[in-house]
């Protein structure tokens, strides 16, 4: 969290912030990952004032005499400041970890474009990332991979949305002065405040997103790479954002400082495209949902028949394979069915959900008296069973073979990410279900 604010901060000039998020994911990796010594070495730079860069890309290799041999490209090597390399490297077994080289190494060739070549550098052991934790648990190279991406979107993002609030102030504050043929300022017309709210509302939802993360990630004994993957995904339509905010600038918008950070913001947007962040997220999402149906499977097995744990499972079974599944985040409800035989046998949700309120502490926690947020998340309860739905049956027909159904986890990646962006909102602009949870319960509505 301290991190992203302060990335945040420096968005000024977002390639300096590209360094410190790649710098900083870097030192955070050795801190989980590295031993005592990497550990010493990253720690002492960075306080003197000097930086670690990671390369998670292929290329580097490492022999059994401790050699590191390959070639790479790194963005900011070129760097004086820069002094350690983070490199993946092949181990002949087949198998990857991490290697801690000095960038003024015997064997190690920079170039001015960014390029580095590894000659027969010598590596020793305690130069390699270890194999375990003091714990005795294994450290999995994949892990540290992930860690090591996600940390990196995670503080890019951060500093795309600093990035995004700067333009924003700087462009509300010109329409404050450019005047239209009525005489009148920009931002007093319709079009211009419509245009900036609807903006606004873009740089509320990713600063949602990423403030609940970085909550959360430290204390999460998940990884959290599909919701890091989600905000990296919004944080890419930071350049269509950007053209929108400055189409009334008129030829300003071609000139200093626009023209510099339209061209960093469309670097940034074009490094990762968004289908492989929609298909990491669609992905993860039926991946779950496949170990979730196997371990139901398994719990249906091991029950007794016909006891409370084996109908709980043939019921959930059962309920997604309905048309209109019930609303299970509310629980099942007899209250308000009427005397007719339908209401009676069907259980309709809807009128129950018309006369909740935060009373019961089940569903709505919205204000009684504010009647569009209340829609809203009834609306919003219907989409996720909607998409729950969609992702059980599809996981049916397909089973394993869903990857090969591209358009299908796209597009669920896609929905997945916005009703993710949405939940985030929700939860930021009102008191949750959670009593511990006190944040941002004073925030107001975006209406």
């Amino acid at each position: 969290m301290l991190k992203s604010c302060l990335i945040q901060g420096l968005a000024t000039n977002l390639p300096f912030a590209f360094l410190y998020a790649a710098h900083s994911s870097a030192v955070d990796t050795i801190l989980k990952y590295g031993t005592k010594k990497q550990i010493d070495i990253v720690s002492i730079d960075a306080v003197s004032g000097f930086t670690t860069m990671p390369y998670i890309g292929n290329g580097v290799f490492y022999s059994e005499d401790g050699k590191v041999s390959g070639s790479g490209t790194i963005r900011f090597i070129t760097s004086g400041r820069v002094t350690n390399m983070l490199l993946k490297v092949q181990l002949e077994n087949g198998g990857e970890t991490y290697a801690l080289i000095p960038k003024n190494a015997k064997g190690v060739v920079i170039e001015e474009n960014g390029q580095f070549t590894l000659i027969d550098v010598d590596v020793p052991i305690d130069g390699l990332i270890p194999t375990k934790f003091i714990s005795g648990e294994d450290i999995i190279s994949q892990d540290v991979t992930q860690y090591l991406q996600d940390t990196i979107h995670l503080l890019e993002s951060s500093a795309v949305l600093g990035c995004m609030r700067e333009q924003f102030d700087a462009a509300s504050h010109s329409y404050s002065y450019i005047k239209d043929n009525m005489g009148r300022t920009l931002l007093k017309t319709d079009l211009v405040s419509l245009t900036l709210t609807n903006l606004m509302s873009e740089i509320y939802t990713l600063e949602s997103i990423i403030t609940c993360i970085c909550g959360k990630r430290p204390w999460s004994s998940e990884s959290l790479a599909a919701e890091i993957a989600a905000a990296r995904l919004l944080a890419n339509s930071s350049l269509q954002w950007f053209d929108e905010l400055t189409s009334f600038l008129g030829p300003i918008q071609f000139e200093e400082p626009w023209k510099t950070n339209r061209k960093h913001l469309s670097r940034f947007c074009n490094t990762i495209p968004n289908n492989d962040m929609e298909m990491t997220i669609g992905l993860r999402g039926f991946q779950a949902a496949l170990a979730q149906s196997a371990n139901m499977e398994k719990r249906i097995f091991e029950a007794v028949p016909f006891s409370r744990e084996f109908r709980r499972m043939m019921g959930w079974k059962a309920n997604w394979r309905k048309t209109h599944p019930e609303l299970v985040s509310f629980g099942y409800s007899f209250y308000k069915k009427g005397n007719s035989v339908n209401r009676r046998w069907t259980k309709r949700m809807v009128e129950n959900l018309l006369d909740r309120t935060k009373k019961d502490g089940t569903g709505l926690f919205a204000d009684e008296g504010n009647t569009a947020t209340r829609w809203n998340k009834i609306y919003y309860e219907f989409a996720c069973r909607d998409f729950a739905q969609n992702v059980v049956l599809h996981c049916e027909q397909y089973g394993s073979y869903l990857p090969e159904q591209q358009w299908i986890v796209s597009e669920m990646g896609k929905v997945a990410t916005q009703l993710f962006a949405w939940g985030m909102c929700f939860g930021r602009s009102e008191k949750s279900h959670m009593a511990g949870v006190r944040g941002f319960e004073l925030e107001k509505d975006l209406g």
